[in-house]
């Protein structure tokens, strides 16, 4: 079995391909990794076109008090919130349910593998209060 030094050494690009692929220059690399922020991906059940600083404006200041939240409208009320701490995320997340005027706001952790089209957003965290329940 052949080297991988020796397969890339008989490698032919054509010219074209030349101009547009640069590998070992010996210069650092231009591109910088993208810091992680925490995301979520949100839907608010509604039948209304609802924007972004709806969302931004009523759960943004519980979430995130102190540093906020960003929002982007993906597509029939789908949104992409981005947490500036991971604490909002995991509040986002884990202490619901969230309403906006009534309505329900379902939150998933962000998977950047998933088009939107594959969040299902069917789990909504709730509380119950059972009293008088018998101990036996």
């Amino acid at each position: 079995m052949e080297g991988m030094e020796d397969l890339l050494g008989r490698l032919n690009l054509s010219s074209e391909e030349k101009k547009t692929i640069k590998i070992g220059a010996g210069k650092e690399s231009s591109v910088v990794a993208k810091p992680y922020r925490p995301r979520a991906v949100a839907k608010l059940l509604t039948e209304k076109n609802v924007g972004t600083e709806v969302i931004v404006d009523s759960v943004g200041w519980i979430w995130c008090p102190t540093k906020g939240i960003s929002c982007k409208d993906m597509k029939d009320n789908i949104f992409l919130v981005t947490f500036n701490q991971e604490s909002g995320l995991r509040k986002a997340v884990d202490d619901g349910p969230w309403t906006i005027s009534k309505e329900v706001l379902i939150v998933e952790v962000f998977d950047g593998s998933k088009a939107i089209e594959e969040y299902e957003f069917k789990t909504i965290p709730i509380w119950m209060r059972v009293e008088r329940l018998p101990l036996v």
